[in-house]
C-alpha cells in the first residue's frame, strides 16, 4: 500500500470510527466436537447452521444438539456418539469474520484477509443504501475492521482504495457544510 492509498483508508476510517465504536463483537469462539462413550473427541462436527458458536449463545447450542439427538434429526453417523461437547478456539485465525450461528453476531477473530471478498461485497453495495449502512454499528466496525487491517492493507491495497473513495465520496458529511 502506498503512502497515497493509506491516507484515503485513514480518512475513511475516521468517517466511520464513531458509528463502529458502538458495536462491540463477541469475543469467544466454540466450536462443537463429537465425544465416544470412552470420552474421546471424534471429530469436528460441521453443522450449516451451528459450525461457530459465540459465549452468549454457548448453552443454547447444547441445547439445540441435544434436541436434534433426542428428536432423531442429528445427521452425525456414529456408532459409538455418547455426545457432543463445545470446544473453545483459544487464538483463532480465519481467511474471514465468523459470525455466530444462533445470533449473527460477529465473534472477534484473528482475520488473515486472505481473499478479497468482504471487502469487494462494500464497494459493490448500492450507492443510495450505502451510508445508511455505515450508520449500522456492525457495518461500520467491519469496514473501519478492513480499512485498518495492516494484513488487509497488504493483501488487497487497491480494492481498500476503492473502497475509501466511496466512503468519502458517500458519508463525508463535511463535503457538505
Amino acid at each position: 500500500m502506498n503512502e497515497e492509498q493509506k491516507e484515503l483508508c485513514e480518512a475513511a476510517a475516521a468517517i466511520v470510527k464513531e458509528s463502529a465504536s458502538l458495536y462491540s463483537p463477541k469475543g469467544r469462539l466454540y466450536f462443537p466436537v463429537a465425544i465416544d462413550r470412552q470420552g474421546n473427541e471424534i471429530q469436528e462436527i460441521e453443522s450449516d447452521e451451528q459450525d461457530t458458536v459465540c459465549e452468549d449463545c454457548y448453552a443454547e447450542t447444547v441445547r439445540w444438539f441435544r434436541a436434534q439427538r433426542k428428536a432423531g434429526t442429528f445427521n452425525y453417523q456414529c456408532s459409538d456418539l455418547a455426545g457432543i461437547q463445545l470446544n473453545e478456539h483459544t487464538s483463532p485465525e480465519t481467511d474471514d469474520f465468523k459470525y455466530c450461528g444462533f445470533c449473527q453476531e460477529i465473534i472477534y477473530t484473528g482475520v488473515l484477509h486472505t481473499f478479497s471478498q468482504e471487502i469487494d461485497h462494500w464497494i459493490e453495495v448500492d450507492v443510495d443504501d450505502f451510508p445508511r449502512q455505515m450508520n449500522f454499528p456492525k457495518d461500520a466496525w467491519l469496514v473501519h475492521e478492513l480499512l485498518t487491517s495492516a494484513d488487509a492493507q497488504q493483501r488487497h491495497p487497491d480494492e481498500l482504495e476503492i473502497l475509501a473513495h466511496k466512503i468519502l465520496l458517500l458519508c463525508d458529511t463535511s463535503l457538505f457544510n
